[in-house]
């Protein structure tokens, strides 16, 4: 009776010992209003962090990895990094190959909780071939808003499977949100519209713009893969400035990785072919890198580049 007793009782202390220590672990978590755990989510783009922060809303606490000037296709994760996705209970990632780095560690989180790649989110026919390689997508696809909501929708329902809870509010607030930016198509078709059919020739440093350019029926043209220049390179520009003199291309659009000295050549052989080209504004492809340009959210960032696009294709 007296051995009952005592092993009841080291089980009710044993019992008491776990809770205390459950509180005192749960002692610092932020709750919400209606008194639920606030989530850690951890995202590698400041686009996908605006996409979950409104379908968490305040039931999330969303953290970006990178930041603004950080290039996703070589970022690499540090030692505060690995402690965020470690702690974090869903991790979001684009996936297609644009975190290249990030593969390793990834996969190794994906094995204790909710890590989602949007990307794989989308039917690889509706994705577009890198350079026609089988099995290898442009990963850019939030430039085409339309596509984007379809992924704001799938991701909605991804995390409402991690939570069943509230499985209804994040379904609600994807579906709310992924309206908004379906809207944010047909406002730029409307000022796509206004382009003459004849200047629809968007030409940049990158590939991030492909699905745009597909959705608004303009020709994107990597300035790379006409006249081979990158970071460092010293091409002949006169191929692709016979290109931009061909179809009258008054404005183009390159960041601080193209050599200036080939920028300027590449002026100055299209002035001799009788075409004056403008550099036109930075664009950008990140909410975080956009964030100087009073582009705080995704639906401000793509505001902000169709306001520079639509302006430099524009001009006489």
């Amino acid at each position: 009776m007296l051995n009952n007793q005592n092993t009841a009782f080291r089980h009710g202390m044993i019992v008491l010992v776990c809770g205390l220590l459950l509180l005192s672990c749960r002692k610092g978590e932020k709750k919400t209003a209606a008194g639920n755990r606030v989530l850690s989510v951890v995202t590698t783009t400041g686009v996908l962090a605006d996409a979950v922060r409104r379908i968490g809303a305040e039931n999330f606490q969303v953290t970006a990895l990178m930041s603004q000037g950080d290039d996703p296709r070589v970022y690499e994760a540090d030692e505060e990094d690995s402690a965020r996705l470690a702690q974090a209970d869903i991790i979001v990632y684009n996936g297609l190959g644009l975190e290249a780095r990030l593969t390793g560690i990834l996969s190794e989180m994906s094995r204790s909780k909710a890590v989602i790649a949007a990307g794989e989110l989308l039917p690889k026919d509706d994705l577009i071939r890198m350079n026609g390689a089988e099995g290898t997508y442009n990963p850019y696809i939030w430039f085409d808003p339309d596509m984007w909501a379809t992924v704001i929708e799938k991701l909605g329902r991804k995390i409402a499977r991690t939570d069943l809870l509230l499985h209804d509010e994040y379904l609600d607030n994807a579906a709310s949100y992924a309206s908004e930016v379906r809207s944010m198509y047909w406002d730029v078709l409307s000022k796509v519209v206004g382009i003459p059919k004849n200047r629809r020739f968007l030409v940049t440093s990158d590939n991030s713009f492909a699905y745009f350019g597909r959705a608004y029926n303009i020709e994107v043209i990597d300035l790379r893969e006409i006249s081979g220049a990158a970071s460092g390179s010293r091409e002949d520009p006169g191929k692709l400035a016979d290109f931009i003199a061909d179809n009258g291309i008054r404005s183009i659009f390159v960041d601080a990785a193209v050599p200036g000295d080939f920028i300027e050549s590449l002026r100055s052989e299209a002035g001799m072919k009788g075409c004056s080209v403008i550099i036109g504004k930075e664009l950008y492809s990140d909410v975080q890198r956009a964030r100087g340009a009073s582009a705080g959210n995704y639906l401000d960032m793509m505001k902000y580049d169709v306001g520079v696009i639509t302006g430099g294709l524009k001009l006489d």
